[in-house]
């Protein structure tokens, strides 16, 4: 039912072209989901209460070697036709603006929800193929967060029990079909590793619907160090859980 309410969307549109100075068009979008609870570590950065799900961080073009799109720009990364401009976004977002605040919300104190979106669609939207039709990437981006929720697809939940990487990899492998791409973050130098984000891929669509495998499957500190995933015990995070923990490995997909 999702998926054809997505595919709804598919009526004409002007599809931006985004083609880098090299003339590589862009093949996959990436779907980025942030754990509130990791990325909110130390607490006094977040705003309250910290949500409880999986929030949106972007809908991202990405070429197939796993680099994102670059930001729009007239010279060498331009579209057929003029994107909508950042400062232009917010009104024409009105009708989805409560789904927005709720799944797509700004984490960080002093920051605005209005700001974050603006950040995405300069850095992402505009250079997807919705470039003049924000209103549809922003509301496509929340009906795929709402059907690809990690909650419903990792396999576990976030407990003191502590779970292997593979594992969930392997689980949203065993739900959907694909491995997902898995984000990590350590606050505190030299101290624990926290699960950030869970990022699925899509062949790029209008809309994007059909899964497929993240070419790298692990980012950042979770490729090269041990990772499993626990419940924290801490103090000032004693009333939310937490995936976090280290890795030791190549991505599956490494060469």
């Amino acid at each position: 039912m999702v998926i054809q309410q997505l595919l709804a969307f598919s009526a004409v549109l002007v599809a931006c072209l985004a083609v880098s100075a090299q003339g590589t068009e862009f093949a996959i979008y990436k779907l980025s989901l942030t754990w509130p609870a990791s990325a909110c570590i130390p607490t006094k950065n977040c705003k309250t209460p910290i949500p409880k799900f999986f929030t949106i961080h972007g809908l991202w073009p990405t070429y197939k070697s796993d680099k994102p799109v670059p930001p729009y720009d007239a010279t060498t990364n331009k579209c057929n036709v003029n994107p909508v401009r950042p400062q232009d976004l917010v009104p024409k977002l009105a009708t989805i603006r409560p789904r927005l605040e709720t799944k797509w919300p700004n984490l960080r104190v002093g920051k605005t929800d209005d700001i974050f979106w603006e950040t995405e669609w300069a850095h992402h939207g505009m250079c997807s193929d919705y470039p003049q039709d924000p209103l549809t990437y922003f509301d496509v981006t929340l009906n795929l967060s709402n059907l690809y929720d990690p909650l419903r697809v990792l396999g576990v939940q976030p407990s003191n029990t502590p779970h292997p990487i593979e594992t969930l990899l392997e689980n949203v492998y065993k739900n959907l079909g694909a491995y997902p791409q898995i984000s990590c973050n350590m606050p505190v130098k030299g101290k624990q590793l926290y699960l950030k984000e869970i990022r699925f891929c899509f062949k790029r669509a209008r809309p994007p619907f059909e899964l497929r495998n993240c070419t790298v499957d692990m980012d950042d500190m979770c490729s090269i160090l041990e990772f499993r995933c626990l419940c924290s015990s801490s103090r000032v995070l004693s009333s939310s859980k937490q995936w976090y923990g280290r890795w030791s490995g190549k991505s599956r997909f490494s060469k």
